[in-house]
């Protein structure tokens, strides 16, 4: 009877803890879409945002960006910080880099055609903003340092390791199949040995 109380009692707590958890998530996922284009008041990496755009410029020949002192000249940052109506860091960086450039082989009407595309289908940007809404924090102003081509260190030695997973495998494997020609046991009280 105890066990028994115990197993429902668990299974309860469990239930009531994953509904809460559906419920806080929903609460979220509604106030994200209701809150679309509305203006977003949160701090900001600045100097995150710019190395990003420091990195897109620097990779291409095709983008003319705006020199950086017409920039605090002008206090776009405050301006920037004013449009920014995006809940992800990966959405400011993007936003602040379409600010600060001009792409010479962009069709210009590109991006008015995405926003109206996200104005029509309500169910694409809410799916949208859900994906987004995983990289809101602030650790993901570095995420484009991931795919940077210095990011990871390759070291001569590193083909060893798909090579001796390979063999680890093989061996796992092959064990079933080895075959010893004679088996030997020991006399631990005669320190002899008998092979059959």
């Amino acid at each position: 009877m105890g066990l028994t109380l115990s197993i429902i009692l668990a299974g309860l707590v469990i239930a009531v803890v994953e509904r809460r958890m559906r419920l806080a998530k929903s609460a979220a996922s509604l106030a994200l879409w209701e809150s679309w284009g509305q203006p977003v008041d949160r701090w900001r990496d600045l100097d995150a945002i710019s190395e990003f755009h420091e990195m897109k410029v620097a990779g291409s020949s095709s983008i003319a960006s705006m020199d950086e002192r017409t920039w605090n000249d002008l206090h776009l940052d405050l301006v920037f910080a004013f449009i920014d109506r995006t809940h992800s860091s990966v959405g400011s960086q993007l936003l602040y880099h379409r600010l600060r450039t001009t792409s010479i082989d962009e069709d210009p009407n590109r991006f008015a055609r995405l926003i109206r595309c996200f104005e029509l289908r309500e169910a694409a940007r809410r799916r949208t903003q859900g994906l987004l809404r995983r990289v809101s924090h602030a650790g993901g102003y570095r995420l484009w340092t991931l795919c940077g081509s210095e990011s990871v260190e390759t070291r001569w030695w590193y083909w060893l390791a798909p090579l001796l997973t390979v063999a680890v495998i093989g061996s796992a494997v092959a064990i079933p199949f080895w075959h010893r020609p004679y088996s030997c046991s020991w006399d631990l009280w005669s320190e002899t040995s008998f092979c059959a």
